[in-house]
């Protein structure tokens, strides 16, 4: 299944997207965020929040490395 199919069936947003990157929103239960990563674990997540409102960096470096 490709990430854009994942993000549909999750119900939830790709809000920005690179060559090498790919930002996606989800709002829903804790169990609902865990059961996407799980899904996701394929692919390399180089961070996560699990928050209400936040701000995330667009690019390559991750936040953290800023």
């Amino acid at each position: 299944m490709d990430l854009v199919n994942i993000v549909n069936v999750f119900r939830a947003n790709i809000v920005d997207i690179t060559p090498e990157n790919v930002v996606i929103e989800l709002t829903g239960t804790a169990r609902k965020i865990d059961a996407i990563c799980e899904v996701l674990g394929e692919y390399d997540i180089v961070e996560i929040a699990r928050t209400g409102a936040i701000g995330l960096s667009r690019g390559a470096m991750a936040v953290k490395n800023m």
